[in-house]
């Protein structure tokens, strides 16, 4: 088994939604348990309802476009050449206002670590 891949992010991995790094990949690629990372292009109206990963911490990366993000509380407008992370534990959401390109990255690799949260 090789430790290593090199390949394109943007294609080939609509089956795990954008994700090319991760333990959930099939042998070959850049299989791991220490850290997830997406490639995003969501559009305009997609929206992430309340959440919390407790396992794991999560950062968002835009390249392009905007989103509204709540951490807990507070509300954030994050644009193209902005990021931002979140502990593991905090409540998020994530509405995009525009058509918005970017990356996802949690560590640790816990793909069932992801709880909805109801807010009222």
């Amino acid at each position: 088994m090789k430790n290593y891949y090199v390949g394109n992010f943007k294609t080939g991995f609509e089956n795990t939604k954008g994700w090319f790094v991760g333990s959930f990949l099939p042998e070959g690629f850049a299989k791991t348990d220490q850290v997830e990372i997406k490639y995003f292009n969501h559009n305009l109206g997609e929206k992430f309802d309340f959440h919390k990963h407790n396992q794991k911490l999560e950062i968002g990366i835009i390249l392009s476009g905007k989103m509204r993000l709540i951490v807990g509380e507070e509300k954030f407008i994050i644009e193209g050449g902005q990021c931002w992370y979140a502990e593991k534990g905090q409540v998020v959401m994530q509405e995009f206002l525009e058509d918005t390109e970017g990356f996802a990255i949690h560590a640790p690799c816990v793909p069932s670590d992801k709880e909805m949260v109801s807010i009222n």
